[in-house]
């Protein structure tokens, strides 16, 4: 095939022809819902552990006009239910109790041809780096939002910070992933791509 379709990403083929997506942590539905109006032949299913941010993403999603192709459930990484074709993370909790068998737990959850697309700030991947002002103001962030986290997620989420690309990419290949690869980046995040 040629031409421009031939082109785009495997992944942003899926998604055009329809696909079923877990979109994890998915907070109060944000990035659920711009999915699901970016690719209206597809369904999602936004999961988080939070009781309050998943009544608020329900009623997002009815405001935006998707709930024909979006629902949001209350469910850990580590243990929602279903298989998809494609799983988003915006911001992989490597500092949850075991990382790792959130990672086992998505790839359980693919298709054999699946994709788990992360999105990660860009940080350092080793503290010889040194800190930059998007490291730091991730490690900020991500300490601020996971204290605020822990009493609605039962303790199953510990404080801690972005380890960087590397890091992460160690977690994933340690829980089955064959292929990973850095798919795009940004100024101030990089999107991971893995692949049984």
């Amino acid at each position: 095939m040629r031409g421009p379709v031939a082109r785009r990403p495997a992944v942003e083929r899926k998604l055009t022809a329809g696909a079923d997506v877990a979109d994890l942590g998915c907070g109060c539905g944000a990035s659920t819902i711009l999915l699901a109006e970016a690719f209206p032949n597809s369904r999602f299913v936004g999961y988080d552990c939070r009781e309050t941010s998943i009544e608020t993403a329900r009623r997002r999603a009815a405001e935006s006009g998707v709930p024909d192709r979006v629902r949001f459930e209350v469910a850990s990484a580590d243990a929602y239910p279903g298989v998809y074709d494609v799983v988003t993370f915006f911001d992989f909790p490597l500092d949850t109790g075991d990382p790792a068998s959130v990672a086992r737990h998505v790839l359980d959850s693919l298709q054999q041809d699946g994709t788990w697309m992360i999105v990660e700030p860009r940080t350092a991947n080793r503290a010889r780096d040194g800190p930059d002002p998007t490291g730091c103001l991730s490690e900020a962030v991500s300490t601020l939002v996971r204290a605020r986290a822990l009493p609605e997620c039962s303790g199953r989420m510990t404080i801690g910070t972005p380890v960087g690309s590397a890091g992460l990419d160690d977690v994933l290949r340690t829980a089955g992933f064959t292929r990973v690869r850095a798919a795009a980046h940004a100024p101030c995040h990089v999107v991971l791509e893995a692949r049984p």
